[in-house]
């Protein structure tokens, strides 16, 4: 399963796995008779190598996937929802880490749009990725475009997360012994 991204389903039954109604079950046992059932709908394939990361855009209804093949793949999950081929999903693929591609995160901005026209504010998506080759880059998630990357860490940047205006980064740096 190198390279691929399983997309589940959550289910609540109320039928017990043995088939019996849940209902006759609650009177009698106590517990709220329902089950947890996870079903596998999807299975997408695009990345050459392991997916290390994910990040979910509800809004756009994108997904948007890390891989130790370096590159980050945005998919449409409207795509998903039809009957349409895992390939015709990958909407678009974001490539510029030299390294394996380990934490994404989003973050909706608000900003003045830049003509002067009076059309006001617009809302801009980027993606923050971190990666082995020790740098956080940041793109406009919807063009797939690089808008700057960040070079400050000495190690692989394992895991990142946006709090307020701040990046939080986890990194490891490897030492030969």
């Amino acid at each position: 399963d190198t390279g691929t991204i399983k997309l589940a389903s959550l289910l609540l039954d109320d039928k017990d796995d043995d088939g019996d109604n849940a209902e006759e079950k609650r009177s009698s046992s106590g517990g709220d008779g329902n089950n947890l059932r996870i079903k596998c709908s999807r299975v997408l394939t695009g990345h050459n190598h392991m997916v290390n990361a994910l990040a979910l855009d509800t809004e756009r209804k994108c997904l948007y996937s890390g891989s130790a093949d370096n590159s980050i793949i945005r998919w449409s999950l409207e795509e998903l929802s039809s009957e349409s081929e895992e390939e015709e999903s990958c909407m678009s693929c974001f490539l510029g880490h030299t390294g394996s591609v380990n934490a994404l995160a989003l973050l909706c901005v608000d900003q003045q749009h830049p003509d002067t026209s009076g059309r006001g504010r617009v809302q801009r998506l980027l993606l923050f990725s971190g990666a082995n080759d020790q740098t956080i880059r940041v793109w406009d998630a919807e063009r797939g475009v690089c808008t700057g990357t960040l070079r400050a860490h000495q190690g692989a940047v394992l895991d990142l997360a946006l709090i307020g205006n701040y990046i939080h980064t986890h990194t490891h740096t490897f030492r030969s012994q």
